[in-house]
């Protein structure tokens, strides 16, 4: 790959980030809500959304690594791609603040707890094993 196909790449990928997180601030500020936003709630959501990333960033990693790293998400293949990476975690992030718009408050905060507590560990295992965290 060419070093101008690989800063393309790059910056392509930057900027998918920048759009999810976008996307996820604006379901949270202007959607219609089951119930409005508390502070809890909008906290959650803002841990929820950087462990996500997190993941995103060490998946992308595992699948830059084929060799050594094998995915263990049961919703991506052994050794996913980097476009699928994208695509699941770019939907996931979509998909999670709109589930999270529509739950009332309560089950809400269970809900991104959840999300929150699953990709923490999901983070924290990969790195225990030396997966990295670059986009």
């Amino acid at each position: 790959m060419r070093s101008d196909d690989i800063n393309r790449n790059i910056e392509f990928q930057a900027w998918l980030v920048i759009l999810c997180a976008v996307a996820m601030l604006f379901l949270i500020g202007t959607a219609q809500a089951a119930d409005d936003w508390s502070t809890t709630d909008k906290a959650l959501a803002g841990a929820a959304l950087t462990t996500t990333l997190a993941d995103w960033s060490q998946t992308r990693y595992i699948a830059r690594h084929p060799d050594q790293y094998r995915e263990l998400n049961p919703t991506l293949p052994d050794h996913p791609t980097s476009g699928q990476v994208n695509a699941h975690f770019a939907g996931s992030i979509l998909v999670g603040g709109l589930i999270a718009n529509w739950l009332p408050s309560d089950y809400r905060k269970w809900f991104l707890g959840g999300v929150t507590v699953i990709e923490l560990s999901a983070v924290a295992h990969n790195r225990s094993i030396g997966i990295q965290m670059r986009f």
